[in-house]
């Protein structure tokens, strides 16, 4: 069994703008002109795509903008034209434009609050039904537990950290035991369950391979409701830009859960370079109470 003292998380996909769509877009609709113009908003637009893969978000949100009101032959520079959509609350812009992250070492407990971000957002998280608990015999005669490891919560880690700043090594490691003793309770609590719920159902057993699998998933499914929120889980999360505005706002507030506060943060951090305009407010820092937090734009959208 691992312990988790914080996330893992990567970034998996980010837009990739086709410039020859812009191309032939200014080309079969009248922009002829403007495509002669090398400092005309379109030709601009067609470059960064062509030459600059930390701007893709910015230049398809920026075209979806241009071509409602076909202001593509002059115009505000790129930042500027960015941060008047964000002004004017024209939100529907940054829809178009999506990210997809890899996170691991992240708690059920998180999860839960993550997922109701579903506007604009959506998860594909490890299955407690498919990966098996195992539950084996290490080489020192200990029980370990296999596919279920254990995620610290930030204070527990906070603490920790403080304790070994200030000399007591041995209340750092206690307090981290402790957790992880609990965490183990309900393992067993978890193997208890499997074994009881194996026996009863055994007089179901078939050599017909689907029901031997449904019988195995019904197992599964009843022994993990012992399971805790520490138990960590693995998801693909992907969100477009207006969606990452909102979750900013709301989970990396001061008064958001410490655990998904630290991971939109993470998620900030990653996307920001994709993103340059359209996240230039918004900047992580360390809040009042140690822990990071995201301010973000007065003007919400």
């Amino acid at each position: 069994m691992r312990v988790h003292y914080k996330p893992w998380v990567r970034l998996l996909a980010h837009p990739t703008v086709i410039p020859n769509s812009m191309l032939d877009y200014a080309t079969d609709f009248g922009f002829d002109e403007a495509l002669n113009n090398p400092s005309s908003p379109i030709s601009d637009l067609i470059a960064r795509a062509n030459t600059s893969p930390y701007e893709q978000s910015d230049v398809l949100s920026e075209f979806a903008g241009r071509m409602c009101y076909d202001s593509f032959t002059k115009g505000r520079a790129p930042d500027e034209y960015v941060k008047n959509v964000i002004d004017d609350r024209h939100g529907n812009v940054f829809i178009h434009p999506s990210f997809s992250f890899i996170t691991a070492g992240i708690s059920r407990g998180l999860s839960h609050e993550l997922v109701r971000h579903s506007v604009g957002a959506g998860p594909s998280q490890r299955s407690q039904r498919f990966v098996k608990v195992k539950i084996v015999e290490g080489a020192d005669g200990q029980i370990v537990y296999e596919g279920a490891d254990c995620v610290l919560p930030p204070i527990i880690v906070h603490m920790a950290d403080q304790y070994r700043r200030d000399g007591q090594e041995e209340k750092a490691k206690e307090l981290i035991e402790d957790f992880v003793n609990d965490f183990q309770t309900s393992l067993k609590n978890y193997a208890k369950g499997e074994e009881k719920y194996t026996q009863y159902l055994k007089k179901y057993a078939s050599d017909n391979t689907q029901i031997s699998e449904m019988l195995t998933k019904r197992v599964r499914e009843a022994s993990r409701y012992v399971l805790p929120n520490a138990c960590e889980t693995r998801m693909v999360w992907s969100m477009n830009v207006r969606a990452a505005f909102n979750i900013y706002d709301r989970r990396g507030s001061y008064h958001a859960d410490l655990e998904i506060r630290r991971l939109v943060v993470e998620f900030l951090n990653l996307m920001k370079p994709y993103a340059p305009y359209a996240l230039n407010d918004f900047k992580s820092f360390v809040d009042i109470d140690g822990f990071p937090s995201i301010s973000v734009p007065a003007v919400g959208i």
